[in-house]
């Protein structure tokens, strides 16, 4: 009977531990580079060839040039598939009935940090507006991440819209 006691307490215990721990780290938190504000002008490396990969980017995202898409993608996206498994991954043969061109525009709005890994990683809040046929025009401020490996912006991501606030932001 002791033995079972001691289990429960242990168990108790280990539980209370790592939930202290949750909320201590939580409170803890402080501004790092995924967290920043903003960075520094000169964190962000060749900041016009950047707006124009983004433009160049949505261009071919609203023309659905599914080939352009993948030779901008980040050079690890690209180690690990082939171009044929990037259009599965994105169910690009699926799709075809829905797909419809669009005239996209994109702008930098700002950078949220950038992370030095194998390569530059950066978060940027962008500015998107699509032009539908007949007229309708929707805009979005997506969180994108984007690499800069080698002296080139490669895509990597598209996130949720931001709503102008880096993550960490209140």
């Amino acid at each position: 009977m002791l033995g079972i006691s001691s289990l429960n307490f242990n168990r108790t215990i280990s539980t209370v531990i790592i939930f202290l721990s949750l909320i201590f780290l939580a409170a803890c938190q402080t501004p790092g580079s995924i967290m920043s504000s903003g960075p520094e002008k000169d964190a962000v490396p060749d900041e016009a060839r950047l707006r124009a990969r983004l433009t160049e980017f949505h261009n071919a995202l609203g023309a659905n040039d599914i080939a352009r898409r993948y030779a901008m993608a980040t050079p690890g996206i690209r180690d690990k598939m082939t171009f044929e498994e990037f259009k599965k991954d994105l169910r690009w043969d699926e799709n075809a009935a829905r797909r419809k061109e669009t005239k996209m525009s994109a702008a930098l709005v700002r950078a949220c940090s950038c992370t030095p890994m194998k390569a530059l990683r950066c978060v940027l809040i962008v500015d998107v507006t699509i032009e539908e046929a007949g007229g309708k025009v929707i805009t979005d401020k997506p969180l994108e991440m984007w690499e800069y490996d080698g002296g080139e912006w490669y895509w990597g991501y598209i996130g949720a819209n931001s709503r102008g606030r880096c993550p960490g932001e209140r």
